[in-house]
């Protein structure tokens, strides 16, 4: 029954892969973004013809026929003639709550390089950058203290694209309009680190670009936000290599030739971004995929935790390679506003709280006719009285606060072991889990995560995975154990071709699964 079942899961999962179309298939669509490259030229060139003698002088005729690889904004070439090789590289964008990250990938000799903001980043290796940006009263957005601060960009983003910021601000702008500044900001500085620290790598070199950047995987379900995000990452690209400086004059005005560029990809030239080299992929998917060219890659069912600053991001789905390429099947994801940022506010909210009743206590104790309290009066003062206060943090705070995060682990397992997957073989086994983001430090996370009571649903407990950091990655100082904070921008340097085939949510068809229940 055991293998039977499992026959069938991998028939459903089979079918759910057909049933899924492409637009066009890898082969088309290199094709056509190699027209896009060599106008006219020979549109099969690639990158294994680099640095043959006949592509040389190929490769000056295109010379001539691109467009500066910079006008007033940054440069995105080395050199504007001269080269003797084109590449791919791959700009794979981690746009995070709390900090975003970026790692650029040759996919030529796979390897991968993280981008370090130096003194704006929040860790003393410059890999995070915290997402935020500030506007001055001139209307121009820096990365930099410089005026009225913006925060919280991706949540407003997600929550409301077009909402006006409600900060007192001289200017009105949407959620859309800030996150295409901070965007822009980011990937000047990052373009501009990269061909400055690898200049004599590149400096004969013509770059193509791509741009991949990750959504939570509940939200990959949800095509208007998908566009949202292409949109943001192609006016943010458009700001960045036009304009020197980022202002709200030129976020408008790129948001308004972005739409016209997805309308109209034909009339895109560069520097600007074309449509196509802009993918948006699944964070869970983007966080994995070292795990999937590693030794420790295991196919089947997976459940990945990843604990941010503001979200709490749960998924299960299933590596298989059903036609001997990965494929990577996402079955049921939550997403809540349960991140370690959220915990200490709230905490530090009830904190307040608790202090101010034991002020009030003091206060009204003062009547004219009792002496003044003694200054230590005003705090704690036996370590009953802190234990106390202790107590009551943990119990109006933190036990609730656990409770809901362990409520959307056991919503996902349970969905996808009941409803979806209910025959799965593998629900019988140890089911493998990573546990990721900067939230995934915190003992008390981990700790609710591996004391999953699964033993009432017939499973046993989880089976904690670290990611592995993988090889060809280059990122002096990251310690091994901290890779899983920049395994999401490592995945999103992956080509699509290269991370091949996602399957979301909604294309698992109920039609698909009630047949294969049905055989069952």
């Amino acid at each position: 029954m055991s293998s039977y079942s499992g026959r069938l899961i991998k028939e459903a999962l089979s079918k759910i892969s057909r049933h899924k179309e492409k637009e066009s298939s890898p082969e088309s669509r290199s094709e056509d973004l190699n027209k896009i490259r060599f106008p006219r030229g020979d549109s099969t060139q690639s990158n294994k013809d680099v640095g043959k003698p006949d592509n040389v002088s190929r490769q000056k005729e295109e010379d001539s026929r691109l467009l500066p690889s910079y006008i007033d904004g940054i440069r995105t070439q080395i050199k504007e003639e001269g080269y003797l090789e084109t590449k791919d590289l791959v700009i794979g964008f981690d746009f995070g709550t709390s900090c975003s990250k970026i790692i650029v990938q040759d996919v030529v000799i796979k390897t991968c390089y993280a981008i370090s903001f130096k003194e704006i980043a929040i860790d003393r290796h410059g890999y995070f950058v915290p997402s935020q940006v500030f506007i001055n009263d001139e209307s121009a957005f820096s990365l930099e203290s410089s005026g009225n601060l913006l925060k919280d960009i991706k949540i407003r983003l997600m929550d409301s694209p077009d909402k006006i910021y409600d900060e007192g601000l001289a200017v009105d702008l949407t959620a859309v309009e800030v996150t295409v500044a901070f965007i822009a900001l980011v990937l000047q500085r990052a373009i501009t680190w990269f061909l400055g620290k690898y200049q004599d790598v590149y400096r004969n070199t013509h770059i193509i670009w791509q741009l991949n950047i990750g959504l939570p995987s509940r939200s990959y379900d949800d095509k208007s936000m998908c566009e949202v995000f292409r949109l943001v990452a192609l006016a943010g690209w458009r700001v960045a290599v036009l304009n020197n400086e980022v202002t709200v004059d030129c976020v408008k005005e790129s948001i308004k030739n972005s739409r016209i560029d997805i309308r109209k990809p034909d009339k895109v030239k560069a520097p600007v971004l074309h449509p196509d080299y802009v993918e948006i992929i699944p964070e869970v998917i983007s966080e994995v995929i070292g795990y999937a060219r590693s030794p420790l890659r295991n196919e089947g069912l997976h459940l990945l935790v990843d604990i941010g600053a503001s979200t709490f991001d749960v998924s299960i789905f299933t590596l298989h390679s059903p036609e001997g390429e990965d494929c990577y099947t996402i079955w049921t994801a939550e997403v809540e506003l349960l991140g370690c940022l959220r915990l200490h506010r709230q905490r530090i909210s009830k904190a307040n709280e608790i202090m101010d009743n034991n002020l009030l206590k003091i206060d009204e104790s003062l009547n004219g006719m009792t002496p003044l309290p003694e200054i230590d009066d005003y705090f704690p003062e036996t370590t009953h009285e802190l234990r106390e206060a202790v107590r009551e943090l943990r119990e109006n705070i933190d036990v609730p606060f656990f409770r809901k995060c362990k409520q959307r682990i056991y919503s996902v397992v349970l969905n996808a072991k009941n409803y979806i997957l209910p025959l799965y073989p593998s629900w019988k086994k140890r089911l493998p889990v990573f546990i990721c983001g900067g939230g995934s430090y915190s003992s008390e996370y981990r700790e609710l995560i591996e004391d999953c009571n699964l033993e009432a649903f017939g499973m046993p407990r989880f089976r904690v995975i670290e990611l592995p950091k993988p090889e060809g990655l280059d990122a002096v100082g990251l310690n091994p154990k901290n890779y899983h904070r920049m395994a999401v921008a490592y995945g999103l340097s992956f080509s699509i071709d290269d991370i091949k085939e996602i399957i979301p949510p909604h294309v698992v068809a109920e039609d698909i699964i009630a047949e294969m229940h049905e055989k069952i």
